[in-house]
């Protein structure tokens, strides 16, 4: 995820403060939070992506992972996971 989103021009320091990289004062890089996670956005109630959250395959811990708290994600909060149902096939006429 890193590389995809610094490939389409996002600052590296803004992911960090997003919490989708990690910075660790024993490594040089920062790396992606979610990694080995299927990930999916989680919204406010209009419907915009605030935060994320992942789910790890496998074994391992945490099993659920989420953004860190931000001034728009609080965990406490009523914010839920983007569900939208899959695009509907138009109907061919008879």
């Amino acid at each position: 995820m890193k590389v995809a989103l610094k490939i389409q021009g996002f600052d590296e320091g803004l992911l960090v403060e997003a919490g989708l990289l990690i910075r660790v004062e024993e490594k040089p890089d920062p790396y992606d939070r979610f990694r080995g996670r299927v990930m999916f956005p989680i919204c406010d109630k209009r419907g915009r992506v605030i935060a994320f959250g992942g789910r790890i395959l496998g074994d391992g811990q945490p099993k659920y992972l989420n953004s860190p708290e931000t001034p728009l994600f609080h965990k406490a909060a009523a914010s839920m996971p983007c569900i939208s149902p899959a695009p509907q096939r138009p109907r061919s006429r008879k």
